[in-house]
């Protein structure tokens, strides 16, 4: 039987020394899989992203929308930032007739703006603010404004609005159109 003493006086075995072949390898793997990660996110990402809003994109979404809008729809639209909730709009005739936000009856006076119409007033307004995003937002000085949107190819109403204010995540607003129902479609 051995001392345990002798055991921990003992020298360690020897390590196995890393070939020069070995690291390299094993470099070029992780390099390799890095880089796949790396293009797998930009995938995703670049996918999901909402693209820049363009003056050119808004009005040639204005104009799909005129000429082929309906006068009768209905829209769920989600907005998220200060005041987040849930929107079910009924327009007839062009007119809203109901506004519910979060299954409440909204005040009449606001109803306008959550027509296709409306959104279309409310991206517009937030384009004039962000060319000065202090007086138009209230943001800090030097702070700038990222605005982003997405619209239906064939009728042009809006799906998706952000406003991001760099630096100041608590005046960042998305809304995004959850559901788009022509009325005539339904009846």
């Amino acid at each position: 039987m051995q001392d345990p003493a002798e055991d921990r006086n003992s020298a360690p075995p020897p390590r196995k020394r890393l070939r020069a072949s070995d690291v390299l390898a094993g470099a070029a793997v992780g390099g390799l899989l890095a880089l796949a990660a790396t293009i797998a996110m930009v995938v995703v990402f670049r996918r999901q992203a909402t693209p820049p809003l363009t003056t050119e994109a808004l009005d040639a979404a204005r104009t799909r929308w005129q000429q082929n809008g309906p006068a009768d729809y209905a829209l769920d639209v989600t907005v998220m930032g200060r005041q987040p909730g849930r929107y079910h709009v009924e327009v007839r005739d062009g007119k809203p007739v109901e506004v519910l936000r979060n299954g409440v009856r909204s005040d009449r006076r606001t109803w306008h703006y959550w027509t296709v119409p409306g959104l279309f007033e409310v991206i517009e307004h937030d384009v004039d603010c962000a060319e000065d995003p202090t007086r138009g937002f209230g943001a800090k000085p030097g702070s700038k404004a990222v605005l982003r949107a997405e619209f239906d190819e064939r009728r042009g109403y809006p799906l998706k609005f952000e406003r991001l204010i760099l630096g100041e995540p608590q005046l960042d607003m998305t809304w995004e159109v959850e559901a788009y129902r022509d009325k005539l479609l339904a009846r």
